[in-house]
């Protein structure tokens, strides 16, 4: 299970009414749950490339602000693991990915990665259950960041190339 709260900026750039500041400000909704949302089908990709036995249902929110994304992720193991199993798998796996930093003492928020090309994570172990957290801007990560990244890595440049690593609050 995975649920997103979403700027307003992640809504895209089609002129609709719900996607008004003065529509979405002091309200908060879903749209597209479950496996309906446009992205599903690149996210199901990228899990079945792991494990193509797992159900995902996600669930996108719109929320008033104008930019970030905040993800909460539930997933039920097979087994019981520890904080620090979890740590030592996300260092392996992300330890030299420039714009992805953990955060494994508190939770992510989107104020901290504003203006940046970063992803925060971190998690909470709760038996053979874990909660993942992440955050991005999804301007810059969600974006136009991601392109100028891919860009850097397809051309030989170095990846973090007129990208920055810090949020601007």
């Amino acid at each position: 299970m995975a649920n997103a709260l979403s700027g307003i900026s992640g809504s895209g750039r089609k002129a609709k009414v719900q996607s008004l500041f003065c529509e979405r400000t002091e309200n908060t909704c879903a749209y597209l749950p479950g496996q309906t949302h446009r992205h599903f089908t690149e996210i199901l990709s990228q899990i079945a490339a792991f494990d193509s036995g797992l159900d995902l249902f996600f669930t996108p929110h719109l929320v008033p602000l104008k930019r970030g994304m905040e993800v909460t992720t539930v997933v039920e193991l097979a087994k019981p693991v520890t904080n620090d199993e979890v740590l030592h798998i996300y260092q392996d796996f992300y330890g030299d990915r420039p714009f992805v930093n953990l955060v494994p003492d508190t939770l992510p928020e989107t104020k901290n990665v504003w203006g940046s090309n970063r992803c925060d994570i971190s998690w909470q172990v709760q038996g053979s259950t874990i909660l993942l957290f992440s955050v991005i801007d999804n301007l810059v990560k969600g974006a136009s960041g991601q392109a100028v990244q891919n860009m850097n890595i397809r051309f030989g440049f170095k990846e973090t190339a007129g990208l920055s690593l810090y949020g601007e609050l």
